[in-house]
């Protein structure tokens, strides 16, 4: 939700202060918002894969302190590396995102001042978290065919 907002602030700036008019003799509307998309993901992988090495990091040295091996102590861990649902949980992200931040810049042009963008998101955010909340609530019934479809929607 926070890369959305970016990428809604950022269409929003632009039509503002009329850069857009000056950048649309140089690129294509989709060029621009393929490009927006596509940073701001960019920039938001590369947060993650920070925050993630530090967490991972951090793990293999407590163990490696605890235990005195240099493993993180995973031990026969099955590992997803490669396999069908790693691909499916990277497609379904990517997907996910970019339709997510295509209607986020959607939103964020339909306002004329940067300052009403937080309005005009709202009802996405409230959407982003009804999701959120379902997936709670599917937790306790994992196998139920409406998790099994709401896991296919964004």
């Amino acid at each position: 939700m926070a890369y959305g907002a970016w990428v809604a602030a950022s269409v929003a700036e632009e039509k503002g202060s009329r850069v857009m008019e000056l950048l649309l003799n140089a690129a294509t509307p989709a060029q621009m918002l393929a490009g927006k998309v596509v940073g701001t993901g960019a920039v938001g992988l590369t947060q993650y894969a920070v925050i993630l090495g530090a967490g991972v990091l951090g793990v293999a040295r407590r163990v490696r302190s605890e235990t005195g091996s240099s493993g993180i102590g995973l031990g026969d861990q099955p590992r997803l590396r490669g396999s069908a649902a790693h691909r499916r949980v990277r497609v379904l992200f990517v997907l996910g995102f970019a339709f997510y931040s295509l209607l986020y810049a959607a939103l964020g042009s339909m306002v004329s001042r940067q300052e009403d963008v937080q309005s005009a998101v709202g009802p996405l955010i409230l959407v982003s978290t009804i999701g959120y909340m379902l997936s709670v609530f599917a937790l306790s019934s994992i196998d139920e065919a409406w998790v099994v479809a709401c896991s296919y929607i964004p």
